[in-house]
């Protein structure tokens, strides 16, 4: 197995962890609301409760997981507060087009429309869970001022919640009065949703930066811009936050047509490539760059 690929494995196995919790305490809470919902015979409350609180709840907690799996703060927050406010509203107006498409007719408490459902009705129940995923992508693209990173991460979020939701859509629907089945099926969901999310961007990715010594040891910084900053303070697209004797905007990398430059734009610290100080300096397949304390190794030269 090469470094990259036990790489992806390591840190892979971390997101579909912290997705798996993600999804279970989004779910819990979710039949919380809807528990407390039918003790206090709320009619509105059990019917579109259940599915606001997953929405904020799992946006809160799923988009900032990359960032969290990398302790940046900063990130992390600005994408649970976004991940909250897209995946709820999205959950809510997902739901209500659901309810509507499958019939007005009720034939259980809580689950509107299930007399009138066929053998294939029910698929249409994965159109929130797709929706869900797709919001908490978007939303942890949307915090780092990356459009296409975004819109993909919304992507691969749509695409992986949909396969996954059409089972539990089926679970849901049809073990709907089994909490405990809810809670694992939800947890294997978000944490497929992780996995998928993370692999689509990094294994796609055609330019990279790899840490080889610092405190990050092993990352892989995706290359997708045109324009990439590198430096200490998390706003960064290349942060190294942990890492001494980096300015908080210690370099930038251009694209630059066909390839990459690195730049010393002299408002930041010392770049070496392949251990020469340089001002600017394009970059080939497997240069070595040190930045401040930490190594690092560029591999690709496709255009981004």
């Amino acid at each position: 197995m090469g470094w990259k690929q036990a790489y992806l494995k390591r840190v892979s196995l971390k997101l579909i962890i912290f997705g798996a919790t993600a999804g279970m305490w989004a779910a819990f809470l979710a039949e919380a609301t809807l528990l407390y919902a039918e003790s206090s015979q709320l009619e509105w409350l059990r019917y579109y409760g259940p599915i606001v609180v997953l929405g904020v709840t799992f946006g809160a907690l799923f988009a900032p997981i990359d960032e969290m799996a990398y302790r940046f703060w900063n990130r992390a927050g600005k994408a649970a507060m976004a991940g909250a406010l897209l995946s709820g509203a999205g959950g809510l107006v997902s739901f209500a087009l659901v309810s509507y498409f499958l019939a007005p007719v009720a034939d259980e408490p809580g689950i509107p429309g299930t007399a009138a459902l066929t053998p294939f009705r029910w698929l249409w129940f994965f159109i929130p869970f797709s929706l869900l995923a797709a919001n908490a992508g978007l939303a942890s693209g949307w915090v780092l001022g990356d459009t296409k990173k975004a819109f993909r991460r919304a992507g691969w979020g749509f695409v992986a919640g949909g396969v996954a939701g059409v089972p539990l859509a089926a679970v849901y629907l049809f073990a709907w009065e089994n909490p405990a089945v809810h809670l694992l099926a939800f947890a294997a969901w978000s944490g497929f949703v992780s996995w998928v999310i993370f692999w689509g961007e990094k294994r796609m990715a055609k330019n990279w930066l790899r840490v080889l010594i610092g405190p990050e040891e092993d990352r892989i910084y995706p290359m997708e811009k045109h324009r990439i900053t590198v430096g200490k303070l998390e706003s960064n697209d290349i942060p190294l936050p942990d890492s001494q004797e980096i300015y908080p905007f210690h370099c930038e990398i251009h694209w630059a047509g066909d390839h990459y430059e690195i730049i010393d734009d002299e408002n930041g610290g010392v770049v070496l490539v392949n251990f020469r100080q340089i001002q600017e300096q394009p970059l080939k397949n497997g240069d070595l760059v040190k930045i401040g304390s930490v190594l690092l190794q560029y591999g690709g030269g496709a255009q981004p």
